[in-house]
C-alpha cells in the first residue's frame, strides 16, 4: 500500500458535518475523481485506491455520507432518501470539485448504495458537466434474500419505528476473497451491519425508479460488475447498462469477484480499468453540459 499522504476535513450539508478525505498528487492533476461509498460503509475504506490513483495524477475526494463513518447523523438513518442526493450535491459544489473551465475534468465513482445515489443523480441531471461516471457493484436490486419477517419489519417499521436498527445480514456475507480485507472489515467500528426500516423502504423505491428510468441516464458510463456478488444483484447492473441512454458506455465483468471490487483479490485490474476510463475521457475536449 502506498504511503502517499491524505488530508481529512469536514464540509457542511444542511445540519450535518460530512467527513471528507482527499488524496491528491503534487501539482495540477490530470483529472479529479469524487467517490461515494456504500450503505453501512465509509470513505476510509477507499484510501488505498485513492492513493493509487493520486500516484497516477488523479486527485481523489471522498465523503462519509450522513449517518456513516465520522460524519454526523443517526447511524444508517435518513428521514428522506433524497438526503443522500443532497449530500452528493453539497459535495460536488465544493471548490475542489467545481466544474470550472480551468479545472481538470471531473469524474464520479459510486460503490454499491453510493452507486444507486450516483445513478439517481445522473438521471435527475444533477451531475451535469461531469466527464464520466463509474458504478462499482451498484445497489440497483438486492441479491441477498431478506426473510419475510425483516420485510414485514421494513414495511411496518418505516412508519412506526423508522430509525430502529435491524441486523442487515451484510456482515455475514463474503464481501471479498481477500482475507486481510475481510479481517479489516470485521474489526472496523465504522462498518455497520445494520439497516433501518425507513432506509430500506425508501432505498427500495429509489432502486425501482432508477431501473425504470435507465434511458434517462446519458452520461459516459463505466459499469463494474462482480459475478459472485451476494449483495447487489449483478443482473440488475447489466440491465441498467444495456438500457441506459449513454452513447459512451463500457461494461467490465469480473468473474468470481465479490461485492467489494476495489478491495478484492486482483483489485489492481479494477484500478487499471478505472484509470483507463478516466484517462481516455480526460484527454478529450468534449465536456457534457
Amino acid at each position: 500500500m502506498s504511503d502517499s499522504p491524505v488530508h481529512h476535513d469536514t464540509i457542511a450539508s444542511g445540519d450535518h458535518r460530512l467527513h471528507r478525505i482527499t488524496a491528491a498528487p503534487d501539482g495540477i492533476p490530470s483529472a479529479r475523481l469524487a467517490i461515494l461509498h456504500g450503505y453501512g460503509d465509509h470513505a476510509g475504506r477507499f484510501v488505498h485506491f485513492m492513493r493509487w490513483m493520486a500516484e497516477r495524477d488523479v486527485a481523489c475526494y471522498a465523503i462519509d455520507q450522513r449517518g456513516h463513518g465520522e460524519s454526523t447523523g443517526r447511524r444508517c438513518h435518513i428521514n428522506n432518501w433524497s438526503e443522500y442526493l443532497d449530500d452528493l450535491a453539497t459535495f460536488m459544489a465544493t471548490p475542489e470539485l467545481a466544474t470550472k473551465t480551468d479545472q481538470p475534468p471531473l469524474f464520479v465513482l459510486g460503490h454499491s448504495h453510493g452507486g444507486l445515489v450516483v445513478a439517481a443523480a445522473g438521471i435527475r441531471q444533477q451531475l451535469d458537466r461531469c466527464r464520466g461516471v463509474i458504478l462499482s457493484s451498484p445497489y440497483l436490486d438486492l441479491k441477498m434474500p431478506v426473510p419475510w419477517h425483516k420485510r414485514w419489519i421494513g414495511r411496518i417499521g418505516a412508519r412506526l419505528f423508522p430509525a430502529m436498527p435491524v441486523r442487515s445480514g451484510v456482515a455475514d456475507q463474503p464481501l471479498s476473497r481477500d482475507p486481510q480485507m475481510n479481517l479489516d472489515t470485521q474489526s472496523d467500528p465504522h462498518c455497520l451491519g445494520i439497516a433501518t426500516p425507513r432506509w430500506f423502504e425508501t432505498a427500495t423505491a429509489a432502486q425501482a425508479e432508477v431501473r425504470a428510468k435507465a434511458a434517462e441516464f446519458q452520461l459516459p458510463l463505466l459499469m463494474l460488475v462482480a459475478t459472485a456478488d451476494t449483495i447487489a444483484n449483478p443482473t440488475a447492473a447489466v440491465a441498467f447498462y444495456e438500457h441506459c441512454g449513454s452513447s459512451d458506455r463500457t461494461l467490465k465483468v469480473y468473474e468470481g469477484f465479490r461485492h467489494e471490487l476495489l478491495r478484492e483479490l486482483g483489485r489492481e485490474q479494477v484500478f487499471e480499468d478505472v484509470l483507463d476510463f478516466v484517462r481516455a475521457r480526460a484527454n478529450t475536449s468534449a465536456v457534457l453540459s
